[in-house]
């Protein structure tokens, strides 16, 4: 499966929020430092707050931040905002691959890689 252009910048910018809990990221912050075109950013963020995933700060130090802790945002969250389907491949749905995926933190103490065998 190949992941749309929207769900690549979507991840880009919670896993860049996520590495600043801390702090709200503007917009030219998130574009310059995770490559996210500010023609996407727009509608990546809309969608990402439409959810509940993120939160937009009005004002002089504003922008935006994870609307909860990093480690409850799975890649489902964010792939199911942007993505028609989640079906992978045959085998991963008759093996309920998205409930794995549901439980699975986009950025918890760093990268991790799981691979999934029919």
């Amino acid at each position: 499966m190949q992941f749309h252009t929207t769900s690549d910048y979507a991840i880009r910018t919670v896993m860049h929020l996520a590495m600043h809990p801390d702090r709200c990221c503007s917009a030219n912050e998130i574009e310059q430092q995770m490559g996210v075109p500010a023609q996407y950013l727009h509608k990546v963020t809309a969608k990402l707050k439409q959810a509940g995933l993120i939160q937009t700060v009005q004002g002089n130090g504003g922008g935006y931040r994870l609307y909860t802790d990093a480690s409850t945002i799975s890649l489902y969250d964010i792939l199911s905002l942007t993505e028609q389907t989640l079906e992978i491949n045959g085998c991963l749905v008759e093996k309920h691959f998205a409930h794995v995926m549901r439980r699975r933190p986009v950025l918890c103490g760093g990268y991790t890689a799981t691979s999934v065998r029919c």
